[in-house]
């Protein structure tokens, strides 16, 4: 702890002393508006430092409302919310094994339906077309 030569008061480790304006080392601080340093009078007593007190500030959360409105989606962009396949995409996949044409006819159906009620199985669906086809193909070559 560093104490001012002039004063007596603390520096807190600065180069200058909050109270009297003394240099650390050296002679006080002149103002540019006098040519005079600071002088203290001496019938008083010296003033001492003080740390401010701060209140800390009171802040309030903001109060956010919900929308009174649900967001309307186009049919074909609603999510699947029923988690269910459509049974005519399985029935594309099954039959484009054993009977190629209607894996290709249930896969068309099936792809039209999952287009209109968001139903899962799109996959499905697809992959009993491409069998279907393939299989058609291989047939059409031979």
């Amino acid at each position: 702890m560093a104490l001012c030569a002039n004063c007596g008061n603390d520096i807190f480790g600065g180069k200058v002393c909050y109270s009297c304006g003394t240099r650390v080392g050296g002679s006080p601080i002149v103002s540019s508006s006098s040519a005079a340093p600071m002088q203290l009078p001496t019938d008083q007593q010296q003033p001492q430092y003080q740390p401010q007190q701060f209140q800390q500030p009171q802040y309030q959360p903001q109060q956010f409302q919900q929308p009174q409105y649900q967001p309307q989606y186009p049919q074909q962009f609603q999510p699947n919310r029923s988690g269910n396949t459509n049974s005519m995409a399985i029935a594309s996949l099954i039959c484009a094994f054993f009977i190629f044409p209607l894996g290709i006819i249930f896969g068309h159906i099936a792809m039209g339906q999952i287009k209109r009620t968001g139903e899962g199985g799109k996959g499905l669906a697809t992959a009993g077309l491409i069998i279907g086809y393939l299989v058609l193909g291989f047939l059409i070559l031979l």
